[in-house]
């Protein structure tokens, strides 16, 4: 799929997260793209944790994530330090429910977003249309 934008970050865009899904050699993946104001990494193996109104789905980093320039956006819009993070996925998991909030574990902490109503419902449509295709 495209990358959609799930969290805006306020004014200054900081935490701006971009995702998609990819489904690649019989595997399903979830891809995060994070603008960040500071150097972050996420090691292998850790969880990263998706709320949604139903309970707590877990998703696993599958490599090392380190802050770059340019990382936050699939496009090079500019220089900007962001994280991008690779999970394993089941998007039939997340399939009808309302996402809430997403927990990164972080090398040396955490990062949790809130995702408001109107992102839920485009990663909703994110996932319908990925499920679809399928």
């Amino acid at each position: 799929t495209d990358y959609i934008k799930i969290y805006q970050g306020g004014a200054t865009a900081k935490n701006q997260t971009r995702v998609r899904l990819r489904h690649e050699n019989g595997e399903d993946y979830i891809e995060y793209r994070i603008f960040t104001d500071a150097i972050a990494s996420c090691r292998k193996g850790l969880k990263i944790l998706i709320k949604t109104d139903d309970g707590i789905i877990e998703t696993v980093n599958t490599e090392l994530a380190v802050a770059e320039p340019g990382a936050w956006s699939a496009k090079p819009i500019n220089s900007n330090l962001g994280i991008y993070i690779i999970c394993t996925c089941s998007p039939a998991d997340l399939q009808g429910k309302t996402i809430q909030k997403i927990r990164f574990n972080l090398t040396d902490g955490y990062l949790d977003l809130d995702i408001k109503d109107k992102d839920a419902a485009k990663f909703q449509q994110l996932i319908a249309d990925f499920m679809n295709v399928q």
